[in-house]
């Protein structure tokens, strides 16, 4: 086993290699497919549609009541639909002013208006509990209704009194769920208001946190009392709709772009589900405390994640509006979003099941969805409230074995599980939680190495880290001495190499400071750049006194060596600690983004020191400038190789590495300045910063040119375009 970790470098460098090589020429872009819309389902992975089978089709649309006499046979603006655990379908009506019951089969069965002294006035809301008894959030007369399953008045709850609650404020429910205790949860704005079973405030639920501005209260510091009264009020994220979960959770859906649109709140508010992650763990929204986090997760390949989209099927940019929720027994999440018509789908954990619907006229795709139910068959129906209508939508064998797959899972049956998901795979074998599905099998029986393979085909390196951390911990356990024995020896290995190089470093500099006909070969000026790292202020010392005896073709090579360092990271560093894929690695960007900052530095310092009464020439910026870079190689060169016994729960100390790393150059190349200059440390300090503001002029300047060039280019063209047609 000892064997197979050491070749697994060798295996992924050599994939690695050809796959690059094959992909060279295609546009990275090209590699991820783009469902079109409404065509076909699919799943947002990492922000690209990849297209999956047929999840849903239409089961049945209910555009009328039917046979109801005396009654408005057309919904109009409904807002609420809900499917109770009979079977039985309930409209919110809200624009009739009605409750409308209605079977599987979309018969109207019963149409319920309120009590008679005070009918229901633009209803919103509606849950129904297990008894089928009723409750209805009557929004435009602001109480909440309780009736029976005939539909007869049992009792209603209005505004609570509290010291708590601003009696100003007017008590416009609009979406409310009862749980099994008689608590009434209701949506108001930004908040989820609890009540009792005898109309007793009992607080507030579930208010996103707001966070602190420091701009804001710098602008509230100094605005006076007349401009505070302007200034706009940060309130916290409204909540949209709410649903009741078989395990008890509050299934909501909320405008909250920092924490996640969608929520799982447990009793005491707390939200479970899968979060975004631009917050710290503690949830702190602080700079520090994101720096902090970015010290400590390291610039490692992560997937993006989100609910729903910010493009819509035209290519434009918007924010997702989660008009309603649902989830059924399994605790499958499935929600509307308003804009698109989109219904997404998720798994208790919030990983993306199936994407479907869309804006239209025709049957499965929708105007202004309002509200979506699900029933205990998996069927889910969505209201629409500008087609007045419902859509009903079965699921198709594939999805079913999805939710089959996953609920398995989660109840600990992790052969059943596997077996699912290979039959999913059967289907579609690029189906990506199939894989990851596979792999969390296989890791729970414990089969380490073939559940890293398919965390590694799904791109899941959190979970790949996980399956490896306990294959090497296997593999040091079989072969601990082996393995100890190895790290003494590679550690010595690199220590002696060290040495022997700054030592080497040493007798080149003492050749330019003693032999003062000599000048240096590349071999030796190569060497020398190694003294840097013991003696970096005699090395700069002995650049500024020897100009004309430094090897400029060493510096470059060491330039060239710096590029390479950076390319065989790419392919050699461990795959769970990767900081670009190596798919979408391109050659001239990587030489681009590792060697345009110190050549743009070597312009920028000879400009400003120039101004700033400097002694350093060009030459020795340039040499000097290669030599700063030592520490990149040095530091990186025996991180990619260790990379590969390390995975994510060592990813602290191994970005440290690489943030020491960058912090030693960036000393070095202010002591540069400082040396070769010979300036004052307030000196240099300016001169440094100077000098930084003139790189990032240039590089505006570069790209302004090259803008400017490419529209003239175009402009000559069209040119060109007019003389052919008027003259050919």
């Amino acid at each position: 086993m000892f064997k197979k970790l050491l070749l697994g470098m060798k295996k992924r460098l050599s994939i690695a290699l050809s796959i690059y090589i094959s992909l060279m020429a295609i546009n990275p872009g090209m590699l991820h497919v783009y469902a079109a819309a409404n065509e076909i389902d699919y799943v947002v992975e990492d922000q690209w549609r990849v297209p999956i089978p047929k999840t849903y089709t239409i089961d049945k649309v209910i555009n009328t009541l039917g046979s109801m006499e005396e009654e408005e046979h057309f919904f109009k603006e409904p807002l609420d639909i809900f499917v109770s655990d009979g079977g039985y379908i309930y409209v919110a009506d809200t624009g009739n002013n009605r409750i409308v019951k209605l079977n599987k089969k979309g018969e109207a069965l019963q149409v319920f208006r309120g009590p008679e002294d005070k009918p229901f006035k633009g209803p919103e809301g509606i849950f129904v509990d297990n008894t089928e008894d009723i409750y209805v959030a009557d929004t435009g007369n602001e109480r909440i209704v309780h009736l029976s399953p005939e539909g007869k008045f049992v009792e209603e709850f209005v505004a609570p009194t509290s010291d708590l609650l601003d009696e100003n404020v007017a008590f416009s429910v609009s979406k409310i769920v009862i749980s099994q205790t008689g608590y009434i949860y209701a949506i108001r704005g930004e908040n989820i208001m609890v009540m009792d079973a005898h109309n007793r405030f009992r607080g507030f639920l579930g208010q996103t946190k707001i966070g602190f501005s420091a701009v804001e209260a710098l602008l509230r510091v100094f605005a006076s009392e007349d401009q505070q009264k302007f200034m706009k009020k940060r309130l916290a994220a409204t909540y949209m709709n709410i649903d009741l979960g078989a395990d008890g959770m509050l299934y909501t859906t909320s405008m909250d772009r920092t924490e996640g649109e969608l929520k799982r709140l447990n009793s005491v508010g707390n939200n479970t589900y899968r979060k975004y992650k631009n917050i710290s763990d503690t949830g702190s929204f602080s700079p520090w405390a994101k720096i902090k986090k970015k010290i400590k997760d390291g610039n490692y390949i992560k997937k993006s994640f989100r609910y729903g989209e910010t493009v819509n099927d035209n290519y434009e940019f918007f924010l997702p509006i989660f008009r309603d929720v649902c989830v059924d027994q399994n605790g499958i999440v499935t929600a509307v979003e308003e804009l698109t018509g989109k219904i997404y789908q998720y798994d208790k954990d919030g990983n993306a099941l199936t994407v479907f619907g869309g804006l239209g006229e025709k049957q499965g795709t929708f105007i202004r969805p309002s509200s979506i139910a699900v029933d205990s068959e998996g069927k889910i129906y969505v209201l629409d409230k500008l087609s007045n209508n419902i859509q009903i939508f079965a699921p198709t064998q594939f999805i079913q074995l999805v939710h089959a797959a996953v609920t398995q899972y989660s109840e600990g049956n992790y052969e059943e599980a596997y077996n699912l998901w290979y039959q999913v795979l059967d289907i579609n074998e690029n189906y990506e939680l199939a894989h990851i599905g596979l792999a969390n099998a296989l890791y729970k029986q414990e089969k380490w190495e073939e559940a890293m393979d398919e965390f590694q085909i799904a791109n899941d390196r959190a979970g790949y880290s996980k399956a490896f951390a306990e294959y090497r911990y296997e593999v040091f356990r079989e072969n601990f001495f082996l393995v100890i024995a190895i790290l003494f020896a590679s550690l010595f290995l690199a220590i002696f190499i060290l040495i022997k190089l700054i030592r080497n470093g040493q007798k080149c500099a003492d050749i330019l400071i003693h032999q003062k006909n000599t000048k240096l070969s590349i071999k030796e000026g190569i060497l020398m750049g190694f003294h840097v790292i013991l003696h970096p202020i005699e090395t700069f010392d002995t650049i500024k006194n020897n100009k004309e005896r430094v090897n400029l073709w060493s510096a470059a090579i060491i330039f060239i060596a710096v590029f390479l360092t950076r390319i065989c990271y790419i392919f050699i560093v461990h795959y769970p600690l990767a900081d670009i894929d190596v798919k979408n690695a391109n050659i001239i960007f990587e030489a681009v983004k590792i060697l345009l900052p110190p050549l743009t530095w070597v312009a920028a310092s000879f400009a400003v020191t120039s101004i700033l009464d400097g002694e350093s020439k060009i030459t020795d910026i340039f040499v000097a400038s290669s030599y700063t870079m030592i520490p990149y190689i040095i530091v990186r060169i025996p991180l990619m190789f260790l990379s590969n016994v390390l995975c994510l729960n060592e990813k602290g100390w191994f970005s440290a590495s690489l943030y020491f790393a960058l912090i030693w150059v960036l000393l070095l190349y202010f002591i540069s300045t400082k040396v070769l200059n010979d300036y004052t440390i307030i000196k240099s300090i300016t001169t440094y910063i100077i000098s930084g503001i003139a790189i990032l002029i240039i590089w505006f300047i570069a790209l302004l040119l090259y803008a400017l060039s490419v529209r003239l280019m175009q402009f000559i063209q069209g040119i060109m375009i007019e003389i052919q047609l008027s003259w050919f």
